[in-house]
């Protein structure tokens, strides 16, 4: 059995992409945020690993409004991981952002491994050999955590025949397996062809290509076929006048038709400057300017036309996807309006308009009160966070977030404050520090976009948080340190 290690080396190194007058070396003037957009496949260490970026994707936020992904990032501490770190700070061009991390030394229960990155070659001709590069291969804790294994064997080893059809990667006692093709030694590839269309053939700008459902054959002498996953494609990320995405293995091409429309809210946010020091006054006024009425506080659940059913819609005629837990509901009936910005801290101002409340189930409406939401509480401990509750899903976080930013640009008189609580005649919600975190760690779900689109068809305006989250941190993110840290503002 042969044996094999490899190190992961990156290159860091960011670079600014114009020059400018009063900027610091490296720097960009045009960059005005970066973001972790996905975060790294590995979370919890133990004291001695190093931070692994494996599957993280770091995203920064142009003038204009224009997201890019980011690779040339540096990363903080590159060294060996000590007990107490909590989060690993990333930078590129003179902007910082967190994503965090836990370091433990607790032992972990290994219950396998598994190859999270394949190798980049999987199609061999007879007489062939295994190659691993890239492949990444991962130790599988009981807790649903892992870490990655530089050291591992693999079989069958030397030459290759067309009776081969899997790899058995080993390490530490466990097995896990990859799939390849041996084809006949000499055979050429001719060409490639798209066998199935992939599911989503049209975009908005700035989407990323989807190759669900699309099925790519790479075909041997004109007539030998075989299935291939490890192609590459061009664009990635849908503009103006893509009308073709080309798929690229080994020197060959095929294309796929797209069409890409311009987004809806570059054109309601048009005349919006997200870097104006006004920007939350500039929002209201949109907002106010784009509301042209509200449903109704009784409407959302008695009206089936202007409620919940559009807002909220479930599987199925006639349902609703409940608040917090996700239950698909038949009908109104065991419902409930969570206002997510309390009633009794400023609420009322904002109750008729249906980007405010939610439909909660009557037995779980209760269990917040008029807690401010806050990381890991629950309401007896001071505070409320809906992953703390039997029924919560951790998810909803992010929505709760950009529903109170939303509350606070729909009514001025509504502040948000970076505390754990405060005086109901304050109109005040917060925990601010960790709704800008929930905010950047939970992205905008499907739900949250017909939500938004349904609330439009009803009253005319939009959440601008959930349209373009990062204007959360643009408003808020300079309140403090803790608030400078999370957005990656210095």
């Amino acid at each position: 059995m042969k044996k094999f290690r490899f190190s992961l080396i990156i290159s860091t190194v960011a670079s600014a992409a114009v020059l400018c007058t009063g900027c610091q070396q490296g720097e960009d003037p045009t960059l005005l945020s970066i973001r972790v957009a996905t975060s790294p496949e590995t979370l919890v260490y133990s004291p001695g690993e190093k931070f692994d970026p494996t599957g993280m994707v770091v995203m920064g936020n142009y003038i204009g409004g224009r997201d890019v992904e980011i690779k040339t990032y540096t990363y903080e501490p590159k060294d060996e991981l000590e007990m107490g770190v909590t989060y690993v700070t990333i930078s590129y061009a003179g902007k910082t952002c967190t994503q965090d991390i836990t370091v433990s030394d607790t032992p972990r229960v290994q219950t396998g491994i598994e190859v999270t990155t394949l190798p980049n070659k999987l199609i061999y001709h007879a007489g062939e050999e295994f190659d691993p590069t890239g492949m990444v291969v991962k130790k599988v804790y009981v807790d649903g955590t892992g870490s990655k294994i530089t050291d591992f064997s693999y079989s069958p080893e030397g030459e290759l025949d067309t009776t081969d059809n899997r790899i058995r990667i080993t390490s530490d006692g466990f097995s896990t397996f990859v799939d390849i093709v041996v084809i006949p030694e000499g055979a050429e590839l001719t060409g490639i062809e798209i066998a199935s269309q992939p599911n989503k053939t049209t975009y908005y700008v700035g989407d990323s290509f989807d190759k669900t459902g699309m099925v790519v054959n790479a075909i041997y002498d004109g007539s030998y076929k075989v299935e291939i996953k490890n192609y590459t494609v061009s664009p990635s990320v849908m503009a103006k006048d893509t009308t073709k995405v080309t798929i690229l293995f080994e020197g060959k091409t095929a294309t796929i038709n797209v069409e890409v429309k311009e987004k809806e809210d570059d054109v309601y946010y048009q005349g919006i400057n997200p870097n104006s020091s006004t920007l939350l006054n500039d929002l209201n006024r949109l907002n106010s300017s784009k509301r042209k009425s509200t449903v109704g506080y009784k409407n959302m659940l008695n009206n089936p036309s202007k409620g919940f059913y559009v807002t909220d819609p479930g599987k199925g005629s006639n349902t609703i996807t409940t608040f917090y837990s996700g239950r698909n509901n038949n009908g109104t009936g065991g419902l409930n309006r969570e206002h997510v910005w309390p009633n009794s801290r400023g609420g009322n101002q904002v109750e008729n308009d249906i980007h405010m409340p939610r439909p909660t189930l009557n037995a779980e409406n209760g269990s917040r009160g008029n807690s401010f939401y806050v990381e890991g509480k629950c309401k007896s401990s001071g505070g409320w966070d809906p992953a703390m509750e039997d029924f919560g899903l951790e998810s909803y976080r992010g929505d709760s977030a950009r529903i109170i930013f939303y509350c606070a640009i729909a009514s001025t008189t509504l502040k948000l404050v970076d505390k754990e609580d405060d005086s109901t005649g304050n109109k005040t919600m917060g925990k601010l520090s960790d709704l800008l975190r929930w905010n950047l760690k939970y992205p905008v779900l499907e739900r949250e976009m017909i939500r938004n689109d349904g609330a439009q068809s009803l009253q005319g305006n939009r959440n601008p948080f959930i349209d373009h989250p990062e204007y959360a941190c643009k408003i808020w993110g300079t309140t403090n340190s803790t608030t400078r840290q999370i957005c990656g503002i210095k």
